[in-house]
């Protein structure tokens, strides 16, 4: 893994160090709000947070050249904005109207630019240069810092990563159990998952050739 991974030996230290935040802070934290918070109250604020991608997910179909993509994310972000009370209710995938996510990481590797040497960041976790790269411009697109200040701003985002490990508690559970070297299986996993991004959203939109039928 070379040559894909020439930081190992830095990013193991800071990969140690999140996984244990993780085992000792976020992962108890987690079960106690999944123990008060309601699978499908976790569902709601999950959509609420998906719905407030808008802004990121929109630009970036454009800026990949895709605007019956982008199109979609709008009608979805409408819909969603007004009949699913600010993002409650995912009204949209029930009207053909399902969701997916776009980065700027992703706009790039469209673009044709390489993930660059991989780099685990402390408490944000996988990443590689280019998507660090897209992560810094995306961060300005989110919705809520505009309206809030630093430490709402703050407890939001607590907020979302929190609901989001209370709803992957045991899938996370099993990956480290199973893993015999877990930064190993973190590592290929990201960047298969980056790798399949890239290529899937690199490809013909869906709906050029013909019609959705989903």
């Amino acid at each position: 893994p070379a040559d894909f991974d020439p930081l190992e030996k830095v990013n193991r230290p800071i990969f140690w160090f999140n996984d244990k935040l993780d085992v000792f802070l976020l992962e108890p934290i987690a079960k106690g709000w999944d123990f008060v918070v309601p699978d499908r109250a976790q569902g709601a604020i999950s959509d609420v947070f998906d719905n407030a991608r808008f802004p990121i997910d929109f630009t970036n179909e454009l800026l990949q050249g895709k605007p019956a993509s982008a199109g979609k994310t709008l009608g979805r972000f409408l819909l969603n904005s007004t009949l699913g009370v600010g993002g409650l209710f995912d009204v949209a995938k029930a009207a053909g109207l399902p969701g997916r996510q776009e980065d700027f990481g992703q706009t790039l590797g469209v673009w044709g630019i390489r993930n660059g040497p991989y780099l685990v960041l402390p408490v944000l976790g996988p990443s590689t240069f280019r998507d660090a790269c897209g992560r810094a411009v995306d961060s300005p697109m989110r919705v809520w810092p505009f309206f809030v200040g630093t430490i709402p701003s703050i407890a939001i985002t607590g907020t979302e990563v929190i609901n989001w490990r209370a709803q992957n508690i045991e899938s996370i559970r099993d990956f480290r159990k199973d893993a015999f070297d877990y930064y190993s299986l973190v590592r290929n996993a990201y960047l298969s998952n980056r790798e399949a991004e890239v290529a899937d959203h690199a490809a013909p939109e869906r709906g050029a050739e013909k019609p959705d039928t989903e």
